[in-house]
């Protein structure tokens, strides 16, 4: 039974990962469009869009957390592949698991330190100084989901390579 429950958990969180990842496509086209918009409207019609270069810099920030667990979940993240390459499969799999385990503890250190700060801003009713004076915490709320999203992932990607290193010969 728990194990069913884990597996639907398991399949929804990957849900969420997916979804994440294509909203974070829709936020980069929405700024790519964005910014091209204010560049024609500053060039030629000579009426920048006062906001744009501050919803951009919101949707970096945005596009950035939302997709990192699925590049994790993908493998795409930079790594050291000259130093796992060497080593054989077993050896690749436990590298690949402490490695996991330092990105997870990492994460769950800045999930921390975000969501106090996200916490604090929101307590505080701290608007941005500029000229859509948007909530602060609610525009860095994603940083703090983004991590937890990075931690789960990462422990995934722990019980994978655990799973791989114990069925590995020597």
């Amino acid at each position: 039974m728990i194990a069913k429950l884990f597996k639907k958990l398991d399949r929804i969180f990957d849900g969420t990962v997916s979804i994440f990842a294509a909203l974070s496509g829709v936020v980069l086209v929405f700024a790519m469009l964005l910014i091209n918009a204010d560049v024609i409207m500053r060039y030629f019609i000579k009426k920048p869009i006062a906001w744009s270069v501050e919803i951009s810099g919101y949707a970096l920030v945005w596009l950035t957390f939302l997709g990192t667990a699925w590049v994790l979940r993908k493998d795409g993240h930079v790594k050291m592949d000259m130093v796992i390459k060497r080593l054989k499969p077993r050896g690749q799999a436990m590298l690949n698991s402490i490695i996991s385990t330092v990105i997870a503890i990492a994460c769950a250190i800045a999930l921390w330190y975000s969501l106090k700060s996200v916490i604090e801003l929101l307590q505080a009713h701290y608007y941005t100084p500029t000229a859509l004076e948007l909530p602060l915490g609610i525009v860095a709320i994603i940083i703090p989901a983004g991590f937890m999203m990075l931690i789960i992932q990462s422990i995934k990607n722990i019980q994978r390579n655990w799973k791989r290193w114990r069925n590995l010969k020597s």
